[in-house]
């Protein structure tokens, strides 16, 4: 979902997809905070959400991903 112009805030369902590798929301205009259920995500190893209006903390459940290598 790159480069598509995206609004909104990240769909906390995203976290229900167990199986996904590779989230990939840079350069959309996403905004508000990274969810927390993004940690459920346990096969994730790459994740990109550069170049949109996020704000908050960053979520410390990321770091429990073990296969996640790039943020």
């Amino acid at each position: 979902m790159q480069n598509n112009n995206i609004s909104g805030k990240i769909p906390t369902e995203l976290g229900t997809l167990p199986k996904l590798q590779t989230l990939d929301l840079s350069n959309n205009r996403f905004s508000g905070v990274i969810p927390g259920s993004l940690s459920h995500l346990d096969s994730l190893q790459y994740l990109r959400l550069n170049n949109n209006s996020l704000s908050g903390p960053f979520p410390v459940s990321l770091a429990k991903i073990s296969q996640l290598a790039f943020l």
